[in-house]
This record gives C-alpha cells, sequence and structure tokens, in this order.
C-alpha cells in the first residue's frame, strides 16, 4: 500500500503491477519492431542497435513512464502539472509524426527539431514556475522531478540526433523511399551511432536505478 511517513512515500503494489507490466510490454514491443524494421525493404530503413535502445528508451519514458506518475495518488500539483506536459506535448507530436510518416509520408526532422526545442524550453519554464512555489517535497516528488529533469536531456539531447540525421540525409526522409533510421553498417552513420551508444549508457543506468529504488523500493 502506498505509505506517507515524513519523506517517506512508495508506490503502492497496484501501481507497481502496472508499471512492471509497462516495462515488459514495451521491451517486448520494441524488440519485435527491432525485428521487423531490420527485414530488408522496410520503409524507414534498418535501423542500428544503439538506435533501437534510444529509440524504445525514450518512447517508454515520454509515453509510458512519465504519464503512469500521474497515477500516484501523492504527487503534488505544481509537479503533476509539469509531467502533463512533458507527456502531453510528446503524445500530440507521437500521434501527427506517425500519420506524416506512414500516411502521408511527408516528415521531415525540422517539424520534430521545432518540437523538440519547444518542449524543451517549455520544461525549463515548467521547472522555474514549481522553484517559485513553496513546496515540502515527499519522496515521490523528488523522484518525480528527476524524472522530469532526465526527459529535458533527452528533449536537448533528441534535438541534437535529429539536427545531424538531417545534415546526412537531406531531404530523403520523405516519400515510398525515405529514410528515417540509421543503419549500423552505413559508414555515413558511424559517428552518430557510436554517440548513441555511448549516451545510452547513463541514461539506462538512471532508468534501472528509477525503477529499483524509486518504484520499488528494492
Amino acid at each position: 500500500m502506498v505509505q506517507q511517513d515524513g519523506d517517506v512515500l512508495m508506490f503502492g503494489p497496484w501501481l507497481q503491477y502496472i508499471i512492471a507490466g509497462a516495462t515488459i510490454v514495451m521491451s517486448g514491443v520494441g524488440m519485435l519492431f527491432y525485428i521487423n524494421q531490420n527485414r530488408a525493404g522496410k520503409m524507414g530503413g534498418k535501423i542500428a542497435p544503439a538506435k533501437m535502445a534510444w529509440l524504445i528508451y525514450v518512447v517508454y519514458l515520454w509515453f509510458v513512464l512519465c504519464p503512469l506518475m500521474l497515477l500516484h495518488p501523492y504527487l503534488q500539483l505544481p509537479i503533476a502539472d509539469l509531467v502533463w506536459f512533458a507527456s502531453g506535448t510528446m503524445w500530440i507530436r507521437g500521434i501527427i509524426e506517425l500519420f506524416m510518416m506512414y500516411v502521408s509520408k511527408n516528415w521531415k526532422p525540422p517539424y520534430g527539431i521545432a518540437h523538440d526545442i519547444f518542449s524543451f524550453l517549455g520544461m525549463l519554464v515548467g521547472f522555474y514556475l514549481i522553484s517559485q512555489k513553496t513546496i515540502q517535497y515527499q519522496q515521490i516528488d523528488i523522484w518525480v522531478m528527476v524524472l522530469l529533469g532526465v526527459i529535458a536531456f533527452t528533449f536537448l539531447v533528441e534535438t541534437v540526433y535529429a539536427t545531424v540525421f538531417y545534415r546526412l540525409v537531406g531531404g530523403h526522409t520523405v516519400g515510398e523511399d525515405a529514410v528515417w533510421f540509421a543503419e549500423q553498417n552505413n559508414p555515413k552513420f558511424k559517428q552518430i551511432v557510436r554517440w548513441t551508444a555511448i549516451i545510452n549508457v547513463p541514461l539506462y543506468l538512471f532508468l534501472i536505478v528509477f525503477l529499483a529504488v524509486g518504484v520499488f523500493g528494492l
């Protein structure tokens, strides 16, 4: 059960089960997507393992873990509002982006770059507004604030990735032969794939700690 005792505030078992289940499902869906995307002739092109790990990570954070934090009954309102912004802006972007990629087939990286910058700046404004309020932080508030900080960081990193990718592929992100992903064996993607692999390490370490300590109290 959820317990509140001073600075101690843990997730209840029901929410732990939901998060655990969502994590397992997301991992499985990600692996299936990776296998399917690397089939010859797949729209969007093949994807490197490091880039797939990044995609799974940010999709999980933005679309799954972040909104699940809103289910915690003691998350304070100013922080919950920023969670709504962080997740809501990505859900709206995700729906539009999927339509433009797979239906209208006219998605271009500058659209995503502009949205990433908007989201990052929105997070900074949110952090500032929270700092102006008097809040007695409980454990859940601290953990979620750290999570939001990491999410803001991913917006910034994704801006860099998308900018570099756009310079490498130019206008080849539209139409039937669109390229959306960096391939492992393509020399021009070597640097971006390598840096993605490096940055993935601390991000995944944070996620492991967040889930193990912040969610499951291990």
